[in-house]
């Protein structure tokens, strides 16, 4: 039997984050990740807004901040954010601005990963509302 706990322990998870005047989400955010058992680094791509919502976001050892020169939108930031991911990174995890991961959540994904993907994929944990309520994320075309 593998023990996925001695192996996720070391991997480390590069967070994606797309900053658009939401800096208040991005610092909740940030702060969920302090509490986790996972290494992790956060790459919080910033699109430039009149309101300069960039000097609001968070410090921390483990962020990097990518200014993006001009607003190129959501998806095109997720690219952006992954490109700047450490080279020793070992997933790429996108999280939208307004999320708080529980404590431990991130190694728990990092493990399912293992378990459920050992030949690569991807994951897509399920969403709760901060009452505990699922939200729905995915829906059938």
């Amino acid at each position: 039997m593998v023990d996925i706990e001695s192996i996720t322990a070391h991997e480390l998870v590069t967070i994606v984050i797309v900053n658009y005047e939401t800096s208040a989400y991005v610092r909740r955010c940030i702060e969920s990740l302090q509490k986790q058992n996972q290494r992790w680094e956060a790459v919080i791509v910033d699109n430039p807004s009149d309101a300069n919502d960039y000097a609001k976001l968070p410090e921390d050892e483990n962020v990097r901040v990518v200014r993006s020169p001009e607003n190129v939108g959501y998806g095109l930031g997720c690219n952006l954010g992954a490109a700047a991911s450490s080279p020793e990174s070992a997933f790429i995890c996108i999280l939208n601005p307004d999320t708080a991961v529980p404590e431990g959540e991130l190694s728990r994904w990092v493990g399912e990963y293992y378990v459920s993907c050992p030949d690569g994929g991807i994951l897509g944990p399920a969403l709760h509302n901060d009452n505990g309520a699922i939200q729905r994320s995915s829906y059938r075309f």
